[in-house]
C-alpha cells in the first residue's frame, strides 16, 4: 500500500529535478501539495488489500494539542471523501497518474501563441503519404534530357557534335 505509493514518488522526484520553467503547473502544485502535507505529518494511508486509500488529515498523530487528541472532536466519517486525496489499486494510482501526465510540458509556455498555433494536431494520412514520397523522390537521381538544358543555356552557339554540347 504506502510502499506503492512511495514508489510513485519517483515521478514527483523527477519532477524535482526539471526546471520550474519546463515543470507542469498542474502535476508541480498536486506534488508540492503532498510533499507539504508528509512533511506536516497530515498525509494518511489506508491499505485495504488491493485498494489503498490517501488522505489528508488535520493533525500530524504525534501532536499533543487536545484537537489532535480528543476522539470527540475527529473527523467524522462523512467527511473522509473530501479528503481523500488519491486512490490506488494494484500499484497505479488515479489522480497522481492523472496529475503527472506530460509532467514535463508547461503549458503556459504556449499561452502567448496564436490560438491556431497552441494546440497540435497529427497530420492528416494523405499529407503523411504526400511527405513520405516527397522524402523517397529527394534521394532520386536527378535525370535532365538535353533540349531541356540547350534551351536553358543563355543565348550563345550550341555547337553539337557527336551529341556533345
Amino acid at each position: 500500500g504506502w510502499i506503492i505509493y512511495r514508489t510513485k514518488d519517483a515521478e514527483g522526484g523527477a519532477l524535482g529535478l526539471l526546471s520550474p520553467w519546463i515543470r507542469s503547473g498542474i502535476s508541480d502544485v498536486h506534488v508540492q501539495s503532498l510533499v507539504k502535507l508528509r512533511n506536516e505529518g497530515r498525509l494518511r494511508h489506508a491499505s485495504l488489500g488491493l485498494l489503498s486509500v490517501v488522505y489528508y488529515a488535520d493533525y500530524d498523530p504525534d501532536a499533543m494539542l487536545y484537537e489532535a487528541q480528543c476522539s470527540n472532536l475527529s473527523v467524522p466519517w462523512r467527511e473522509i471523501p473530501q479528503r481523500v486525496l488519491d486512490i490506488g489499486f494494484a500499484g497505479n494510482w488515479w489522480i497522481l497518474d492523472s496529475k503527472m501526465k506530460d509532467y514535463d510540458v508547461n503549458e503556459d509556455e504556449f499561452k502567448h501563441l496564436p490560438v491556431h498555433m497552441q494546440v497540435t494536431s497529427p497530420p492528416s494520412v494523405e499529407k503523411v503519404e504526400r511527405n513520405e514520397k516527397l522524402h523517397k523522390d529527394s534521394w532520386l537521381p536527378v535525370s535532365t534530357e538535353r533540349k531541356s538544358v540547350l534551351s536553358s543555356l543563355p543565348n550563345e552557339k550550341h555547337s553539337s557534335k557527336n551529341g556533345q554540347i
